[in-house]
């Protein structure tokens, strides 16, 4: 069993967004940890 905080997900790509919510261009995004408090108000500020 993996669980969320396991190591080699950090070697792993994650899904951000769907198909239709991007554009052609590339973007540069940054995964926060949600087990951090105070990465989950930066998170929040930005939506």
């Amino acid at each position: 069993m993996i669980s969320n905080t396991n190591p080699a997900l950090r070697r792993c790509w994650h899904p951000i967004a769907r198909s239709g919510e991007i554009g052609e261009q590339p973007g540069r995004f940054m995964l926060l940890p949600v087990a951090d408090p105070a990465a989950q108000a930066a998170a929040a500020a930005l939506s």
